[in-house]
């Protein structure tokens, strides 16, 4: 069985099987030289953000639809003018491409000048000065700048009908399965003497029989990799590689929108494998080559942050307690009264059907104004906790002072007194000593005593 072939078409049953599938791309590319491998590498994975971008869309839409709120009202950029700009046609990059291929002379610096001539003003796309057969795409993970040398060999890369015939008459029929996609097929009697597909339809997927193809070889017999036409003209029909990737990538698309993904991102935190190492901008550089941090803007462009209206209320209730006084006791018109006391606008959130829609920096006010609450609370409990604890501590040292055990003892000598002494010069004349002798009376017990 083949490697890409169905596990339900081996087996044989007609019932409907759930499977599992896992795919594993290549990630975003860009080096100091970026040729053509790097080109449908980033292409593809520019493919793929359209996907992921269009399905958090979806997501958003299918949550502010369920709520009750007007997601039109919600503006998303996504990378259709980056794809347009490869994809289209006559004037995409493939298309030049492809056309650059037909023309039997040309070469890589034909078709940077073509690109340059025809892309000139597009969005997304930028000729630098020098050199001049190099062109920059602006993809959604930053701006690469592709040399064209070997765009032209690399896009035709032509595989001989020859050995096509070849692999389809051996004895294998694994083998056989290998190249049946790969047969060129018959032109038609109008057909050019040397025809190029750029559509894709030269290699349909239907079956045609082995005899058939056995007949039209000894008619029309093979030398040197071209197929003899009715007028004895070359007729070799072939798709370019960058069509075929076109299709494949299209067909995996259309695949993938039929199942029920999820979006697994794997990120290094340093290039030496080492695990107390966090290097930040490798991250960030991740995040953004995968797509994350368009997800995140795609999010933030609507109301990111969504509370449920009871965890709103018990989180940001203390930060205006008394705004739910006028309300009739929902939850919604308590968290509505609750954030407009704290000074938010119409525009910065939407009440849902059973959550809080707010924009992301709303939610970053109300953290501040919350913390900056919550601090203010810990100071004034740390304030009461700590006058416990030293009026704990100065009730111990009053009680052990020799001095104080004295006050308890009548007395009946009489000196000089201060009267109207107050318990916090008591305490400071316990605690700091002065020079000079200071003599005072202690309760209503008489005594006098000179403190030194």
């Amino acid at each position: 069985m083949l490697p890409t072939q169905s596990l339900s078409s081996a087996v044989g049953d007609s019932r409907a099987l759930r499977k599992t599938s896992v795919l594993d791309i290549f990630g975003f590319e860009f080096f100091s030289v970026n040729r053509f491998e790097q080109f449908c590498i980033n292409y593809a994975n520019e493919k793929l953000q359209q996907y992921f971008v269009d399905f958090v869309f979806k997501l958003e839409q299918a949550e502010y639809v369920a709520e009750g709120i007007d997601w039109q009202q919600v503006e998303f950029k996504d990378n259709r003018e980056c794809l347009s700009l490869i994809e289209a046609k006559p004037t995409g990059v493939l298309a030049i491409l492809n056309e650059a291929c037909i023309a039997p002379a040309a070469s890589d610096h034909d078709f940077a000048c073509q690109a340059r001539e025809k892309l000139a003003g597009i969005p997304h796309f930028g000729a630098p000065k020098m050199p001049h057969t190099s062109f920059v795409i602006e993809h959604y993970a930053g701006q690469v700048m592709y040399t064209t040398d070997g765009f032209v060999d690399a896009n035709r890369d032509l595989l001989q009908p020859a050995l096509i015939d070849l692999m389809m008459s051996s004895q294998s029929r694994y083998v056989q399965e290998l190249f049946i996609n790969l047969e060129p097929t018959e032109p038609s009697p109008h057909a050019s003497s040397s025809s190029f597909s750029t559509s894709g339809d030269a290699h349909e997927m239907g079956h045609e029989s082995r005899d058939t193809h056995a007949s039209s070889r000894a008619r029309g017999g093979m030398l040197g990799g071209t197929r003899a036409g009715p007028s004895g003209r070359s007729t070799i029909i072939f798709t370019s590689i960058t069509t075929q990737f076109r299709n494949q990538l299209g067909a995996l698309v259309a695949a993938i929108r039929h199942t029920s993904p999820h979006f697994v991102r794997c990120i290094n935190p340093n290039a030496h494998r080492s695990p107390i190492v966090f290097d930040t901008m490798a991250c960030l550089e991740q995040l953004r080559c995968g797509g994350v941090m368009d997800a995140v803007h795609v999010t933030r462009s609507g109301f990111g942050s969504r509370y449920v209206y009871a965890d709103f209320i018990a989180r940001f209730h203390c930060c205006a307690p008394l705004a739910a006084d006028g309300c009739d006791g929902s939850q919604v018109q308590i968290a509505a009264a609750l954030i407009r006391a704290m000074g938010m606008r119409e525009d910065m959130f939407r009440l849902g059907s059973s959550k809080m829609f707010l924009r992301h920096h709303v939610i970053e006010l109300l953290e501040v104004r919350r913390s900056e609450l919550l601090r203010q609370f810990v100071v004034r409990l740390q304030c009461a906790w700590r006058r416990c604890c030293s009026h704990r501590q100065m009730k111990v040292r009053l009680c052990s002072h020799p001095l104080v055990e004295q006050c308890l003892v009548p007395s009946h000598e009489t000196t000089c007194c201060i009267p109207g002494i107050s318990l916090r010069f008591f305490l400071t004349l316990l605690l700091f000593p002065t020079s000079s002798p200071v003599v005072f009376r202690v309760g209503v017990c008489g005594g006098v005593y000179v403190c030194a």
